[in-house]
């Protein structure tokens, strides 16, 4: 049987595979009509299966991040963002999944969980999902993070394939500036898209947008040993609903969430269980409902508040590789102190562990953190990008972020140009 979990998050994932949906079209077209149907069906129901277990914050969570970053953003930089996506209206989506119904989705929602969509069309990509903290070189494994216990980019993002990398990459795709010389010739989709200076600008954004969510996601930036909390089977018998009524005003999910009564693994708890469980039981089951909950909290305001003070140590650009970089190392420790330790916050959580209500309630608040980061960040980093690409007098002679990268040396080493 194929292990689908090694399939995603295996370090030996070929970046050679699919790396131009050019090939894979040729490929498929000397076959005959009967095998290429065989085919077709095979990848869709591989891409369908893997896709439950692999996929950071789920759907749901991504578009949350993808939303609470557009509320945040100017009128220019929405537009900016329209443009690239070639949405004409908020509710016409660029995205494989069908939004028309919802009035609440938003373009950057909308194309939120694209990446997720296409992974497996573009296999070159699905390392690109996570990093992998290479515990397996460190004697004793991690458990606490230490010099060694850390995200350490030289070591766990080779030739930039992961999702530190991708979010440099993109970014810089959208700028304009030379991308990764190892990640910007990989192919995409044969869509509409925008096309500039040989890049597709409009598939670049939904590769960011993604991939900004999947870094705040704890268990996406955690230890090789156990695949992200992948190996680790345990159970999370939770209720997610404790109400049958309805808001007539929210968009909500189509099918309602039943009781999680059975057992999961460890990194689909932190993707989808807990969000859906906080979803049925504070929102009727309304992804706008908590998005709105989110962006009016004293949390966000919190947050916000710490990422704009001028006198902040907050790195929120997704430009800077000191930025980038740190927003791993953040998610690595969240997942060592929160994510891989029971909740009386001393057991390790193994195969077999039962993720109780403790769990659920102190883990809570640092899901909704993460969420509201990645929103924040991604928001912010498209601004900034929006004010590089308009900002014609600078004409690279003066950069508009003032943060040096302390990494110069590396990306040098790695032959990139650096990031400011």
């Amino acid at each position: 049987s194929t292990d689908t979990t090694s399939i995603v998050r295996d370090r030996n994932v070929s970046i050679q595979y699919a790396s131009t949906t050019h090939k894979l079209t040729t490929t498929m077209t000397k076959q005959s009509s009967s095998r290429m149907k065989i085919l077709l069906l095979q990848l869709i129901v591989l891409s369908q299966y893997a896709v439950v277990v692999t996929q950071a914050w789920g759907t749901l969570g991504h578009e949350i991040v993808g939303n609470l970053a557009w509320f945040r953003l100017s009128d220019d930089a929405k537009s900016w963002v329209n443009e690239t996506l070639m949405v004409k209206t908020t509710t016409a989506l660029s995205s494989l999944r069908n939004h028309d119904e919802d009035p609440t989705m938003t373009p950057l929602g909308g194309v939120a969980d694209w990446a997720d969509q296409v992974r497996h069309y573009l296999g070159w990509s699905a390392p690109l999902h996570f990093i992998d903290v290479r515990d397996d070189l460190i004697p004793g494994g991690c458990i606490e993070a230490s010099e060694d216990c850390r995200f350490q980019y030289e070591r766990d993002c080779v030739n930039d394939v992961c999702a530190a990398g991708a979010i440099l990459n993109y970014t810089n795709q959208l700028l304009g500036s030379k991308p990764s010389p190892n990640l910007s010739l990989r192919g995409g989709l044969e869509e509409s898209s925008r096309l500039e200076k040989g890049y597709n600008l409009t598939q670049a954004l939904k590769f960011l947008t993604h991939f900004v969510g999947d870094i705040h996601q704890p268990l996406h930036a955690s230890r090789t040993s156990d695949k992200g909390g992948n190996e680790f089977h345990v159970h999370f018998t939770l209720p997610d609903t404790t109400t049958t009524t309805a808001s007539d005003d929210a968009f909500f999910l189509s099918s309602p969430l039943k009781k999680h009564h059975h057992s999961w693994n460890l990194h689909s708890v932190w993707d989808t269980a807990m969000i859906e469980v906080v979803l049925g039981r504070n929102y009727n089951h309304s992804r706008h409902l908590m998005e709105q909950d989110l962006f009016h909290s004293s949390l966000y305001a919190s947050i916000l508040k710490k990422a704009t003070e001028s006198d902040s140590s907050a790195c929120n650009i997704g430009i800077n590789a000191t930025c980038v970089i740190a927003w791993g190392e953040e998610s690595f420790d969240l997942a060592l102190k929160y994510a891989y330790v029971e909740s009386d916050n001393v057991t390790q959580v193994s195969s077999g562990s039962t993720l109780d209500e403790l769990y659920y309630e102190s883990r809570l608040p640092i899901i909704k953190q993460q969420l509201i980061l990645g929103g924040i960040r991604l928001a912010e980093t498209i601004e900034a990008i929006v004010a590089a690409t308009t900002n014609h007098q600078q004409n690279n002679k003066e950069s508009v972020f003032s943060a040096p990268s302390k990494l110069d040396e590396i990306w040098k080493t790695l032959g990139l140009a650096t990031f400011r």
